[in-house]
């Protein structure tokens, strides 16, 4: 099948990485003042406002036309489709990262490196920010120096996010942290907005929709279990352990990415 280049770089990926921004650097600014249950009410709060806002203009929008519905069968073969639940566990592991590092990179710094609340929340937050320009990276990589291929791209994030995951525990210094979260940052999201493309140039354009959404199933619960796993870990084993089996994870993905079929072997 002719599979359906898109332009990955041309969705907007400034609201999500903002709002992760925001919340690590106002987050402790909060908790320090009122106390951390405040934080629920007052983030809840954010979010209330901008259902408010943005709910009048979003009604009837969004429509799909021009393209049958999918039938039972074409979603079956979406869901056992092994190369959409290769490009799926690229996505589980890449979100497990992203949220391992945003959950448990400022108690990190808090607890071993000695570092106020309000600075490890202002430190941690410029993970999810450089996300504005690597996720934007990786599509005009994509589609410019590989010839729309997705698979290097994906490859490249983690192997280089993979070592500096793994040994960040062994950073002592706040201009090295400042380094390695930047370069961490900029990796894992490198391919974070690259594989909805990916995943929906593997199938049918009438079951893209279809494959996008399982996608996006399959990586939250990537982004839902690290947290809760890496706490436990870190509660068993201690920061270090939780930051190289991380790594570990890491370094799956790199060797799923090298296998990845790419859009035109669909």
């Amino acid at each position: 099948m002719a599979p359906d280049r898109g332009r990955p770089w041309r969705r907007s990926p400034r609201a999500g990485r903002s709002g992760f921004t925001i919340g690590q650097v106002a987050g402790p600014v909060v908790a320090q003042r009122f106390g951390w249950p405040a934080i629920f009410p007052v983030f809840t709060g954010i979010a209330c406002v901008g259902l408010a806002v943005f709910w009048p203009t979003s009604r009837g929008s969004g429509r799909a036309t021009g393209t049958p519905a999918p039938t039972p069968s074409d979603l079956g073969r979406v869901v056992t489709d092994r190369r959409v639940w290769t490009v799926g566990l690229l996505g589980f592991l890449g979100y497990a990262l992203y949220l391992f590092v945003n959950s448990w990179a400022p108690s990190y710094l808090v607890d071993d490196l000695r570092l106020s609340l309000g600075l490890s929340g202002a430190l941690v937050a410029l993970f999810p920010a450089v996300g504005v320009l690597s996720r934007v990276t990786g599509g005009v990589v994509s589609d410019t120096l590989f010839g729309g291929r997705r698979r290097p791209v994906v490859l490249l994030s983690f192997i280089v996010a993979t070592p500096v995951i793994a040994g960040f525990t062994a950073i002592r210094t706040v201009s090295v942290v400042v380094a390695a979260l930047l370069v961490a940052g900029f990796a894992v999201q490198l391919c974070l907005g690259l594989v909805f493309a990916y995943v929906r140039e593997l199938v049918e354009p009438g079951v893209a929709a279809t494959a996008v959404a399982f996608l996006t199933s399959v990586g939250l619960a990537g982004a839902f279990l690290s947290p809760i796993a890496a706490g436990r870990l870190i509660e068993a084993a201690g920061y270090e352990a939780a930051f190289l089996v991380a790594g570990v994870l890491g370094a799956v993905g790199a060797i799923l990415a090298w296998y990845a079929p790419e859009p035109e072997d669909a």
